[in-house]
């Protein structure tokens, strides 16, 4: 639970900054809800914070249920090729992710913001530092190491 002071001081900080950078309100249940642009969190006041998600609706957030607040690294723009990762790891983090066992479902976000949801151990292909995937839809996307942002783990891409 985060102290009112905290709290207010947090979001403060993080909707004041210029330029924006985004950050993820944690909290205390595990849920994770990203704020990626101002808009993401419409309203707050006091000891609330309303998130709000295109086509999801709204949720207030309630300090006493806020775990933490912490910020996201920046994603490079799109077709910059600074996603941090050469082709040889990009590569390796994808083999090592798609063969854990037991499988353990992961996000890949590419530079753009479009979040790839990978949930099944063969529904990704990938060479020569391009890759497919097959999302849970059973739509294919394809792209290349240099438009990747971040790859994380399932339960911090996805806020429920």
């Amino acid at each position: 639970m985060m102290k009112l002071v905290h709290f207010e001081e947090a979001l403060r900080l993080r909707l004041d900054r210029q330029p924006f950078q985004p950050f993820v309100i944690e909290m205390e249940d595990g849920r994770r809800f990203e704020i990626r642009k101002k808009k993401d969190l419409a309203y707050w006041i006091g000891d609330e914070a309303m998130y709000g998600e295109p086509g999801n609706g709204w949720e207030w957030l309630n300090r006493d249920d806020v775990k933490q607040i912490v910020d996201l690294p920046p994603a490079p723009p799109p077709g910059s090729g600074s996603s941090g990762m050469s082709r040889e790891s990009f590569e390796e983090t994808l083999r090592t992710l798609m063969h854990r066992s037991p499988f353990q479902p992961f996000v890949i976000e590419l530079a753009t913001g479009e979040r790839i949801e990978v949930d099944a151990p063969g529904s990704m292909a990938w060479n020569g530092g391009a890759a497919a995937c097959i999302t849970a839809a059973g739509e294919p996307v394809f792209f290349q190491f240099e438009d990747v942002g971040q790859i994380l783990p399932q339960e911090a891409g996805i806020a429920p």
